[in-house]
């Protein structure tokens, strides 16, 4: 009695253990499926802001709007207004959602949750700063071109920088190269050193961003950020 009472315990015991399991999973497949949803929603319309104030400022626009401004802060080419308008503002719904089907729950895992988040966040913040720049700068806006430019990425460098010593080996952010995505120790020891890079960077490029030295600086800090941790890797990689 006592075996078929062991038997019985441990069969549907188990079973009944399976359906928690599979149940709490359910639960919270579902639950993330609806941050997903309410996320990759609230993200979209944001890259629609400056299309609304586009629209409203439509008759004080002229016809033609630059696309882009030259290192000196002048004007490359310029398009009719519905390009910055009503096209930009499509681009960055589109680029947000392709962003935001990257970050599955595994590679938020991997990045962090609060990278992951900024990640997320950042196409939309960009398409609002530039899509609305891009609309009223000729309106009279004072702010040139490469100090909004210079102090924007200046304030990604800075906040990735402190969230990227953290990550793991992933398919979204950090440098992707095959002896570093390989190696675990490398890895940590090389976002390690570009965190550091990044926020030391970042903070020169800002503080500097609304000089005129400021688009030479950031230019700079720029190439450090891409080239000095990849000599880095690259070092302790011949170390080993």
């Amino acid at each position: 009695k006592s075996i078929h009472q062991f038997l019985k315990k441990l069969c549907f015991g188990s079973l009944s253990s399976a359906k928690s399991i599979t149940k709490q999973q359910i639960l919270t497949e579902e639950k993330m499926n609806k941050r997903f949803n309410f996320t990759i929603l609230i993200t979209s319309l944001l890259c629609f802001v400056p299309m609304i104030v586009g629209l409203i400022l439509w008759n004080k626009l002229p016809e033609e709007l630059p696309t882009n401004y030259s290192l000196n802060n002048e004007v490359g080419n310029v398009a009719p207004k519905w390009i910055n308008i009503i096209l930009l503002p499509i681009i960055f719904a589109t680029l947000n959602i392709v962003v935001n089907m990257r970050i599955s729950p595994k590679t938020e895992e991997n990045v962090g949750k609060r990278l992951a988040s900024f990640v997320v966040w950042l196409v939309p913040i960009l398409a609002v700063v530039v899509g609305t720049f891009m609309i009223i700068k000729p309106l009279g806006l004072p702010l040139e071109a490469m100090s909004l430019v210079a102090s924007f990425m200046s304030l990604v460098f800075i906040i990735v920088g402190n969230y990227i010593p953290k990550s793991k080996p992933n398919n979204v952010v950090g440098f992707r190269l095959p002896w570093i995505m390989n190696d675990d120790d490398l890895w940590k020891k090389t976002h390690r050193f570009s965190g550091l890079v990044l926020v030391i960077c970042g903070f020169a490029s800002f503080i500097t961003s609304f000089f005129v030295i400021g688009k030479y600086v950031f230019l700079v800090s720029l190439g450090i950020i891409i080239f000095v941790p990849l000599i880095y890797s690259l070092i302790i990689k011949n170390n080993k």
